[in-house]
């Protein structure tokens, strides 16, 4: 490893191909997505099952819709697109009129939700990412 060269940070944002459930096509990245969750400190309650694999089978489909989590929901999926896409580039707002930017608005909520589980991968869940230590 010691003569690996060190990956650009071109590289490290070039992301992947992905076409998503509305047909659209765009270049994603995956990020940290805890981080992301996490990042003022609070999980919502809606998605402990699906973080940590409470629940058998978990995934996206097991979040239960209801008033509360999609007001928690929401502004996740948005934070989670502007830092899943590379290409085109989503931003928390837009720069004024005849920027080439998209805001997490004009992406549909079925394609949020679909970056959320590529995200977190085929179970959907963090608690398989992590080594189980033996005592």
């Amino acid at each position: 490893m010691a003569n690996s060269p060190i990956t650009t940070a071109a590289q490290w944002k070039s992301g992947e191909i992905v076409q998503l459930p509305s047909g659209k096509v765009a270049r994603l990245r995956r990020p940290d997505a805890l981080s992301l969750l996490l990042h003022d400190g609070r999980l919502p309650d809606a998605l402990g099952p699906l973080i940590f694999g409470k629940s058998e089978g978990a995934g996206v489909a097991e979040i239960e819709l209801t008033p509360e989590s999609l007001t928690a929901l929401v502004p996740i999926l948005d934070q989670l697109a502007v830092a899943c896409f590379v290409e085109p580039r989503v931003a928390e707002k837009s720069a004024g009129p005849g920027d080439d930017v998209l805001v997490p608005s004009d992406i549909a909520f079925n394609d949020k939700l679909f970056l959320f589980q590529w995200v977190f991968g085929e179970a959907g869940t963090l608690a398989g990412r992590f080594p189980v230590e033996s005592a």
